[in-house]
């Protein structure tokens, strides 16, 4: 099965819902049902012409009071993306490409919002923890200053 995304009006998805509910289905599986039959019903071998799909060149969409495909994608996909941060760790999330968040476990939020330890753990933690330094200090006397 192909995943694929549509937009209805507002007036046809209240429709939808309503027979999903009546018989007992998704929405999903009622759209399915109703493209299959509408699918099957038309000669297979015949050619699509354009004027089958009056839409093209027709300019840009309207979208009237839908939100953008993007944001509505991202919801219907929001607990596929948890479910990732917990199996693969911080998942991010771009806009145009560009880094735009990071989604985390519950968990590592409050590890970042309450760090735990002192400063000596942290000091120990330091990838230059066991380095050896030189902490001499210069012994030479201190010189007297001018004061005028």
């Amino acid at each position: 099965m192909k995943r694929a995304q549509i937009q209805v009006e507002e007036e046809v998805y209240e429709l939808l819902r309503h027979r999903a509910f009546k018989e007992k289905k998704s929405i999903a599986g009622v759209i399915r049902e109703i493209v299959k039959r509408d699918i099957s019903q038309t000669d297979p071998h015949s050619p699509y012409l354009v004027k089958d799909f009056p839409f093209i060149g027709k300019g840009r969409s309207k979208q009237g009071s839908l939100k953008p495909v993007s944001e509505r994608h991202d919801e219907a996909r929001l607990s596929e993306v948890v479910k990732k941060v917990s199996k693969d760790g911080p998942q991010e999330i771009t806009v145009h490409g560009e880094p735009a968040a990071v989604v985390i476990s519950s968990k590592e939020y409050e590890r970042l919002k309450h760090p735990r330890g002192s400063f000596v753990e942290f000091m120990r933690r330091s990838p230059l923890y066991g380095l050896e330094l030189d902490l001499r200090r210069d012994q030479t006397f201190t010189r007297e200053a001018e004061v005028s």
